[in-house]
């Protein structure tokens, strides 16, 4: 699995931020906790609520449930482009 470091992602200041929630499969190497990132309430996806979390036993195992984490993903950039101001 792919690292991103928190000093990549402060550099990014991005709009959303989106993790896997512990699921059935251990995320040793992930990024901080959602909530962890409230310490920098200046990147734009804390400043507008855009942090989400998906179901890691979903996102983690490469099955035909990808699927499903394909509309939550969806979903949830939708809502966060509402929060862009225009």
């Amino acid at each position: 699995m792919p690292t991103i470091s928190t000093e990549a992602v402060l550099a990014a200041d991005p709009e959303a931020i989106m993790t896997a929630t512990p699921g059935a499969t251990s995320l040793e190497h992930a990024l901080p906790s959602l909530d962890a990132w409230c310490k920098w309430p200046l990147i734009k996806a804390v400043a507008r609520n855009n942090l989400f979390g998906i179901d890691g036993d979903l996102i983690n195992r490469p099955t035909s449930r990808l699927a499903l984490v394909a509309v939550t993903l969806c979903e949830d950039l939708e809502l966060a482009r509402t929060r862009c101001p225009h």
